[in-house]
């Protein structure tokens, strides 16, 4: 419900925030359709008890896969029956029409915990003399990432890049970073890059596909004159976050 209850049903086929299943029966062979979404979750099996001529059980499964919208709801839990009353839920429909035309439903709510999942695709490398900018290529990294809720990607690093055998040392000042959500560039300096979101606000979530990647994040260290040569190395940390509510 994307936190508040003015709620639509199916109204159109939407990604992740809104999935249309539907059991259909007209010539006596039951069918069981996804109409929507297409690969965000996967449509189970279908299973129909008989109970008499005017009563039959119907069950439609379906797994929700990575991308599928959190619904962490809002703390509480209302007890009423047939409304949609928690904020940040699912809600859903059950409607059943009959050939005669009779229509009934029930209406609920069930909700999705948040889940998010990130790779690096390797380590980076890049050389220049004293005075000049060393880039690494672009394309050279890819991030993969899972989420189910607004988020934010950053990235931080050690204080100083060490030279390998001692004797120097690189400060972070002179690093920054490209790509991603980043406009122009984002120094290093004070710790942080953001590289989707900021630090006071989130990157939308994404209405389709169970994963996403980015390969345009490149590195910049522009090396300071009298930097002894040799090879100069610091980790990188990535870090990941979900909006919570």
């Amino acid at each position: 419900d994307n936190g508040d209850e003015n709620s639509y049903y199916n109204e159109t086929p939407g990604g992740n925030l809104n999935l249309f299943l539907q059991y259909k029966n007209t010539t006596g062979t039951a069918e069981y359709n996804m109409l929507w979404p297409d690969d965000e979750v996967t449509k189970g099996t279908m299973t129909e008890t008989v109970i008499n001529e005017t009563t039959h059980i119907v069950e439609l499964s379906f797994t929700p896969l990575y991308q599928f919208r959190s619904a962490p709801g809002d703390g509480t839990w209302g007890t009423a029956t047939n409304t949609t009353d928690d904020l940040y839920s699912w809600n859903f429909k059950i409607e059943v029409t009959t050939s005669s035309g009779d229509v009934t439903w029930v209406k609920d709510e069930f909700g999705v915990y948040r889940y998010c999942e990130l790779s690096i695709s390797s380590g980076v490398s890049a050389s220049a003399l004293p005075g000049h900018r060393a880039s690494t290529s672009l394309g050279a990294l890819t991030i993969t990432y899972k989420v189910n809720a607004p988020y934010k990607l950053n990235v931080t690093t050690n204080e100083t890049l060490e030279r390998v055998g001692g004797g120097d040392s690189i400060s972070r000042n002179y690093i920054n970073v490209t790509g991603g959500d980043i406009t122009g560039e984002d120094s290093l300096n004070d710790g942080v890059a953001y590289i989707k979101g900021s630090e006071t606000s989130y990157h939308d979530i994404h209405n389709d596909g169970t994963q996403e990647s980015i390969n345009d994040v490149q590195y910049h260290c522009d090396i300071p004159f009298g930097t002894l040569s040799g090879v100069y190395s610091s980790k990188l940390y990535y870090t990941l976050s979900l909006k919570t509510s």
